[in-house]
């Protein structure tokens, strides 16, 4: 496999061109990425940091002699007893790896939570080494003669408790394995509002069209961090990251200061700023002058929401599902309202906008929902005015 970040470029490349990339899965992928039925793009086993090659190809030996894995003990099992029946010394299967193995989401399909898994790979392993260690004495029980595994006490086989990761904490640790968040993205329940407040997205293509301008751009503080100047002055330096790729930021002394204590690593934000081209390398880079959390955004700025209708939905059905949800969403004395626009297509391709004025309703990820699921909405987002 190729270093990380060249697999990031190709992923994000296959993003692009809308081809999915399925998690890496210890009951189905190869060492390679490899397509699928379906169209699909399955992450490569050897593409996992900290899994290297020689594992990878007796995991899926494994796989392929005697099927599927059922659990974490199974699976440790396995391997070890087929690296130790091979002639040639094989690369070990430590804890380092099955840990990199669990937090890239390669054993979601086993028993148990990542967290749990995590906190059970100490005892997998102990398991796998006295199951080898009996099987080399030759310690076998009746039912092994017929040549099944040998015996040993299966309450050992029991999944540790552990408390469970956040979102936030899975996803990190699925990037730092796989270089890059790929199961789900901290920007997921932010769509709507990166849509309707950015100028454009981190797309490499779309940022080179707005060089030398001022863009709002949204994402996820991947780096952050004081440099300081030979003049004595300190400044900063980070990166952001959304569905498309990643932008690096500089913040000037003055505004370092004014936000060094407000950012943080893995906070979802607005940044807006000049972007310009790195002065060393070939890059570019935003020159921030305004930093926003998303959450702020979403409780304090939106005040339209926006949905995308086609001509054919409007009707007495649609129009009565409406108006009952605006009566359920209707805001309570002081509370912050936004107001419905509607974006009406026709089969002629025109398209009408209708700002529902007369009543507002409270921006809430369950209206979103209703939206989208009860009346068939296909496009939502929220914004600080009416126009598109």
């Amino acid at each position: 496999m190729g270093k990380t970040e060249d697999i990031v470029t190709i992923i994000l490349e296959c993003k692009r061109l809308d081809i999915d990339v399925v998690s890496p899965n210890i009951n189905a992928s190869m060492g390679e990425f490899v397509a699928t039925p379906d169209k699909k793009i399955l992450f490569g086993l050897a593409g996992i940091r900290n899994v290297g090659i020689g594992v990878v190809e007796d995991i899926v030996a494994e796989r392929e002699r005697r099927g599927k894995f059922k659990d974490i003990f199974d699976f440790c099992k396995r391997v070890t007893e087929y690296q130790g029946e091979q002639k040639e010394k094989r690369p070990p299967m430590n804890k380092r790896l099955i840990e990199s193995l669990i937090m890239a989401g390669a054993l979601d399909e086993l028993p148990g939570s990542r967290a749990v898994l995590m906190a059970t790979v100490d005892r997998a392993m102990e398991v796998a080494s006295r199951f080898q260690e009996d099987k080399d004495r030759g310690q076998m029980s009746l039912f092994d003669m017929g040549g099944s595994a040998p015996s040993m006490d299966s309450s050992a086989e029991v999944l540790e408790e552990a408390e469970e990761w956040t979102a936030m904490e899975m996803l990190n640790k699925e990037r730092d394995v796989l270089g890059m968040f790929l199961s789900g993205h901290p920007l997921d329940e932010f769509r709507p509002e990166l849509q309707g407040f950015t100028t454009c997205s981190l797309e490499e293509e779309e940022l080179s069209r707005h060089v030398g301008g001022t863009v709002i751009v949204g994402g996820v503080v991947t780096k952050l961090r004081s440099i300081e100047t030979k003049r004595g002055d300190t400044i900063g330096a980070g990166a952001i990251q959304d569905f498309h790729g990643d932008l690096e930021m500089f913040f000037k002394k003055d505004l370092w200061e004014k936000f060094r204590d407000t950012v943080a690593l893995d906070d979802r934000v607005l940044v807006k700023g000049s972007l310009e081209q790195q002065r060393m390398g070939d890059g570019v880079q935003i020159v921030v002058e305004e930093v926003i959390q998303l959450d702020r955004v979403r409780s304090d700025m939106v005040s339209h929401i926006h949905m995308v209708l086609y001509s054919s939905m409007v009707d007495d059905n649609f129009t009565d599902k409406l108006m009952t949800a605006m009566e359920k969403y209707e805001p309570f004395e002081g509370e912050r309202g936004c107001e419905l626009v509607c974006h009406v297509e026709t089969d002629s391709g025109n398209v009408h906008v209708l700002a529902l004025k007369n009543k507002k309703v409270v921006y809430t990820p369950e209206l979103l929902q209703f939206l989208r699921k009860e009346l068939g909405v296909a496009k939502v987002w929220v914004s600080n005015r009416a126009k598109r």
